[in-house]
Protein backbone atom coordinates (compact mmCIF):
# COMPACT_ATOMS: atom_id res chain seq x y z
CA UNK A 1 0.00 0.00 0.00
CA UNK A 2 2.81 2.92 1.03
CA UNK A 3 4.54 1.98 -2.70
CA UNK A 4 1.10 2.28 -4.20
CA UNK A 5 0.59 5.76 -2.66
CA UNK A 6 3.71 6.98 -2.78
CA UNK A 7 3.31 6.63 -6.73
CA UNK A 8 0.07 8.05 -6.87
CA UNK A 9 -0.17 11.10 -4.32
CA UNK A 10 1.54 13.60 -5.81
CA UNK A 11 2.12 17.98 -5.06
CA UNK A 12 3.60 19.90 -7.02
CA UNK A 13 7.08 20.97 -6.08
CA UNK A 14 6.99 24.84 -4.70
CA UNK A 15 10.27 25.92 -6.54
CA UNK A 16 9.27 24.23 -10.17
CA UNK A 17 6.12 22.77 -9.93
CA UNK A 18 7.24 19.67 -10.57
CA UNK A 19 4.69 16.57 -9.70
CA UNK A 20 6.48 14.75 -6.41
CA UNK A 21 5.70 12.52 -3.94
CA UNK A 22 4.11 14.12 -0.71
CA UNK A 23 7.45 12.35 1.51
CA UNK A 24 9.90 13.66 -0.90
CA UNK A 25 12.05 16.44 0.14
CA UNK A 26 14.59 16.94 -2.89
CA UNK A 27 13.40 17.94 -6.39
CA UNK A 28 14.70 15.43 -8.80
CA UNK A 29 14.34 18.38 -11.67
CA UNK A 30 15.11 21.69 -9.84
CA UNK A 31 17.70 19.86 -7.50
CA UNK A 32 16.37 21.96 -4.82
CA UNK A 33 16.04 20.52 -1.40
CA UNK A 34 12.19 21.28 -0.57
CA UNK A 35 11.32 22.93 3.21
CA UNK A 36 8.92 20.42 4.55
CA UNK A 37 6.40 20.73 6.81
CA UNK A 38 6.70 20.40 10.95
CA UNK A 39 3.32 18.95 11.70
CA UNK A 40 3.73 16.34 8.56
CA UNK A 41 6.90 15.75 7.23
CA UNK A 42 5.69 16.65 4.18
CA UNK A 43 7.56 18.63 1.23
CA UNK A 44 5.43 22.34 1.42
CA UNK A 45 3.05 23.54 -1.08
CA UNK A 46 2.97 26.81 -1.91
CA UNK A 47 -0.24 27.85 -2.14
CA UNK A 48 -0.90 25.88 1.55
CA UNK A 49 1.89 27.69 3.44
CA UNK A 50 2.47 29.33 6.97
CA UNK A 51 4.76 29.44 9.60
CA UNK A 52 4.50 28.73 13.29
CA UNK A 53 3.97 31.90 14.67
CA UNK A 54 7.08 31.68 17.59
CA UNK A 55 9.80 29.66 15.67
CA UNK A 56 8.51 30.58 12.15
CA UNK A 57 9.80 27.00 11.14
CA UNK A 58 7.34 26.04 7.80
CA UNK A 59 3.84 24.07 7.94
CA UNK A 60 1.05 23.40 5.90
CA UNK A 61 -1.32 25.73 6.29
CA UNK A 62 -4.36 23.44 6.51
CA UNK A 63 -2.89 20.90 8.36
CA UNK A 64 -1.21 22.83 11.26
CA UNK A 65 -4.58 24.64 11.92
CA UNK A 66 -6.44 21.28 12.45
CA UNK A 67 -2.82 20.72 14.67
CA UNK A 68 -3.35 23.82 17.12
CA UNK A 69 -7.46 24.06 16.95
CA UNK A 70 -7.75 23.04 20.86
CA UNK A 71 -5.13 26.10 21.40
CA UNK A 72 -3.22 24.16 23.67
CA UNK A 73 -0.54 21.90 20.92
CA UNK A 74 2.68 22.93 21.23
CA UNK A 75 5.08 23.61 18.00
CA UNK A 76 6.14 20.31 17.60
CA UNK A 77 9.86 22.34 16.93
CA UNK A 78 10.24 25.07 19.66
CA UNK A 79 7.62 23.69 22.16
CA UNK A 80 5.81 27.06 22.22
CA UNK A 81 2.10 26.74 22.37
CA UNK A 82 0.43 27.43 18.86
CA UNK A 83 -2.68 30.06 19.82
CA UNK A 84 -4.49 28.80 16.43
CA UNK A 85 -5.62 32.27 15.33
CA UNK A 86 -2.01 33.69 15.11
CA UNK A 87 -1.74 30.92 12.05
CA UNK A 88 -1.69 32.78 8.76
CA UNK A 89 -1.59 31.67 5.12
CA UNK A 90 0.89 32.87 3.60
CA UNK A 91 0.22 34.14 0.04
CA UNK A 92 3.91 34.46 -1.80
CA UNK A 93 6.28 32.72 0.57
CA UNK A 94 10.01 33.21 0.11
CA UNK A 95 11.04 29.93 -0.71
CA UNK A 96 14.62 30.72 -0.16
CA UNK A 97 14.18 31.43 3.25
CA UNK A 98 16.59 29.77 5.96
CA UNK A 99 14.49 27.86 8.39
CA UNK A 100 13.63 29.30 11.02
CA UNK A 101 13.51 32.84 9.08
CA UNK A 102 10.36 34.56 8.29
CA UNK A 103 9.07 33.19 4.86
CA UNK A 104 6.93 36.82 3.82
CA UNK A 105 8.26 38.00 0.84
CA UNK A 106 9.92 41.34 0.67
CA UNK A 107 9.52 43.85 -2.23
Amino acid sequence: YKQWYQRRVRDPCPQCNTPLPQTTLECGECKNTLPYCIVTGRHMLRDDWSECPSCAWPALYSVFKQFAENGKTPCPICNTVVNPAEIRLIEQPNLYAKLGETATSEG
